[in-house]
């Protein structure tokens, strides 16, 4: 299986991998001027690529957040996860949200996100009215999805900031420092 990468524009940089164990190719900005996300705001920023994988068929192409610029900056793909079909040939854009409040500048050669290459499964979709039973059944994602089950007897929320109660909300410190901690918990 091969990566194939055709350069669309000539200053353009072909996707590389940092370490030999790198799970994602670094996808990076060609732009003919820099790119200002604003606070709040999301840019397409265009890499001047197109890919294929020859070779193998059922797999796609994702398109992740770089951690660095998710955690330190809140630069992230605005749909979360980019997705680029096997058979897609156009130029792979990637569409960032700006989720901080501070602008940040995107200069032509930055690497923006990365790349995953991942198998897929398609099979063949049936309607049926019924599914087979699990000890799970139909129950809930998890037990704390609403507001009364979340707040203690004083009616503030159990998880405090600064006491992590181990939930999925409190596990990402770089978006409890930026506030979306206490905007989450009362949804």
């Amino acid at each position: 299986m091969k990566l194939l990468i055709k350069k669309l524009k000539e200053n353009a940089v072909i996707p590389a991998r940092q370490t030999e164990f790198s799970a994602g190719y670094d996808l990076c900005a060609c732009t003919d001027a820099p790119v200002t996300i604003k606070a709040g705001q999301t840019e397409k920023i265009h890499t001047g690529i197109s890919a294929e994988v020859q070779g193998e068929k059922n797999c796609v192409l994702l398109i992740y957040a770089r951690s660095s610029l998710a955690s330190k900056f809140g630069i992230a793909p605005a749909n979360c996860v980019g997705v680029v079909d096997w058979d897609y040939r156009g130029e792979i854009i990637c569409a960032l949200h700006n989720s901080s409040d501070k602008d940040y500048t995107i200069n032509s050669g930055d690497r923006i996100a990365q790349l995953v290459i991942t198998p897929v499964f398609t099979p063949e979709v049936e309607e049926v009215t019924e599914l087979s039973d699990t000890e799970r059944g139909a129950g809930v994602f998890q037990q704390h999805r609403t507001r009364a089950s979340r707040a203690g007897a004083s009616g503030l929320p159990r998880c405090l900031p600064g006491r992590r109660c181990g939930q999925l909300h409190c596990r990402n410190m770089a978006r409890r420092r930026r506030g979306f901690h206490k905007r989450l918990l009362w949804r």
